[in-house]
């Protein structure tokens, strides 16, 4: 008798539609998906289950092989049936006469290999040909400097294992990253499918990416304005003294040339943005200046 281990696995019966067929699989598929069950490694093992047995019962082909007991429920080759050769022969009505082909009007090479390629879908000699296991997804959420750096993080793969994936300096928000061979496993033998990983980007609350460049608003005294002073500016690669012209308007931009996202043979730069600031409490110091400052001018345009 024909196993019904697969239709059990996905809580179906064998007579079951490929739309109930499908409907149950992607109930189970999300219930033990191992993205969703991070702290139960034998969820891998479930969800390699559920999906091997998918993958044969969806094909018209494999289930009835499978019903007829011609292959298990990993794929492979059983034997011919649940009759055997003992039921019978599979192969023809009646027997050969005068010595003719056993196989009806074969021809030449029209024989034995052949009746195993219509039985077996060509796959030769009823083995089933190795498919690739299904690819995996997975979320990963980087802050933006290690997106901007990159980094290296431990995820799970298809099967539940923890890996360290190396994420590449420059990576985008909404990226995804293939890692080969890192998805779930094969349902008979073939390799393992790829793990993807989609790239989610914290946003920064000093640092704003156009591209490769980097570009901030950078809080500047009046009197460092003024007095053309030095500065430290916060790049991705570090803190970076700047030397501010005598005088600097509020909202004067400049360029640090390759102090931004590094991808591959391409760096970008960073664009910083003065922005002059007073202080949030009266000076009177700075009052009693500002406005001598203004007599003193209102006079010489005067006298001009």
């Amino acid at each position: 008798m024909a196993s019904t281990k697969l239709y059990q696995i996905l809580n179906v019966s064998p007579n079951v539609d490929d739309k109930a067929l499908k409907s149950a699989y992607r109930k189970l598929a999300k219930k033990y998906h191992p993205d969703s069950n991070k702290d139960d490694p034998k969820a891998a093992e479930q969800f390699s289950d559920i999906s091997n047995a998918y993958d044969i019962l969806k094909d018209k082909e494999k289930r009835s092989q499978y019903d007829a007991g011609i292959i298990d429920e990993k794929g492979n080759q059983t034997g011919f049936g649940a009759g055997g050769f003992g039921g019978g022969n599979p192969f023809a009505q009646g027997r050969p006469r005068h010595g003719g082909n056993p196989f009806g009007a074969q021809g030449q090479g029209g024989g034995f290999e052949d009746i195993f390629s219509d039985l077996f879908g060509g796959a030769g000699r009823g083995q089933p040909r190795p498919q690739k296991g299904q690819d995996a997804q997975l979320r990963v959420t980087l802050s933006f400097e290690d997106a901007a750096l990159g980094t290296s993080q431990q995820v799970r793969n298809g099967v539940g294992k923890l890996i360290n994936a190396k994420i590449p300096a420059g990576v985008e928000d909404a990226q995804s990253i293939r890692l080969k061979g890192q998805g779930v496993a094969s349902p008979n033998a073939g390799p393992n499918g790829d793990l993807l990983l989609k790239i989610a980007i914290l946003p920064h609350t000093f640092y704003k990416r156009h591209g490769l460049d980097v570009r901030v608003e950078q809080d500047v005294s009046l009197n460092d304005a003024v007095l053309g002073e030095k500065i430290n500016i916060d790049t991705i690669h570090g803190k970076i003294a700047l030397r501010l012209p005598r005088g600097v308007s509020s909202g004067k931009v400049f360029r640090l040339k390759g102090k931004g996202i590094q991808s591959g043979s391409k760096t970008g730069d960073q664009f910083v943005k003065i922005m002059i600031t007073l202080p949030e409490e009266e000076d009177k110091d700075l009052l009693s200046l500002m406005k001598q400052w203004a007599k003193n001018k209102l006079s010489l345009n005067s006298d001009a």
